[in-house]
Order: structure tokens, then sequence, then C-alpha cells
């Protein structure tokens, strides 16, 4: 199980301390890459590693620093 803190109730984080679960923060940058990609395309990518790790491990996800 893991969290997305934005979404996270007082509970649910205090769960995870407890538990000690790692906290993921993902972090990219707004940069321009050229037609083909958006600018937000290096966070949007930390976003889904985030996500790919929460479903092998419980863990709270923090909001994207962009």
């Amino acid at each position: 199980m893991s969290f997305h803190m934005e979404f996270s109730y007082p509970r649910e984080v205090e769960q995870a301390k407890k538990e000690r679960w790692p906290i993921l923060l993902p972090v990219g940058n707004l940069g321009y890459h050229s037609l083909h990609c958006p600018y937000g395309c290096d966070t949007l990518a930390a976003m889904c590693v985030c996500r790919e790790l929460a479903k092998e491990t419980d863990c709270m996800i923090l909001p994207p620093v962009w």
C-alpha cells in the first residue's frame, strides 16, 4: 500500500512514519526539449518512476518539485 501525500490523511502519514516507509520526491525541471516533448517531461518521467516503485513497495510519494 502506498500513498500520495497530497491525497493522504494524517492517520495515513502516521502509519507511514510508524512503519518507516521510504518517502519519494519526484524532481524535474520545466525545460524546452524541442517540439516533440511537453515542457514538463523531466518531472513527468520522475513521477512515473515513483508510481512504478510504489507498486512494488510501501512508500509515501510527495508532490513533485517542478
